[in-house]
């Protein structure tokens, strides 16, 4: 398992609404170098780091679901640290 700290500075440098530049974005970021990150909402949570599904726990998609909502919503959000069970490759059904 993998553990990814969002940080205070992530929240400060983090864009509502903003799928790859949210602070959960900003932490995997420089976790794993790299810009081409995803998250999103649909269902539940999705998270991906270039072509790779982010694996993680029910009671982890809760978390992120619930950090994602209150941010974009201007309230108060605090850090956390997002667990990581594995990645998972991710092809595009066309």
């Amino acid at each position: 398992m993998k553990k990814v700290n969002i940080t205070n500075e992530d929240i400060a440098m983090g864009d509502r609404g903003c799928e790859n530049s949210c602070p959960i974005a900003m932490a995997l970021r420089h976790e794993y170098n790299t810009t081409n990150i995803s998250v999103q909402i649909e269902d539940v949570p999705y998270i991906y780091v270039n072509d790779y599904e982010v694996d993680m726990t029910s009671k982890m998609r809760d978390v992120v679901e619930k950090f994602i909502y209150n941010f974009d919503n201007g309230k108060e959000v605090k850090p956390f640290t997002l667990e990581i069970d594995g990645l998972l490759h991710y092809e595009e059904q066309c």
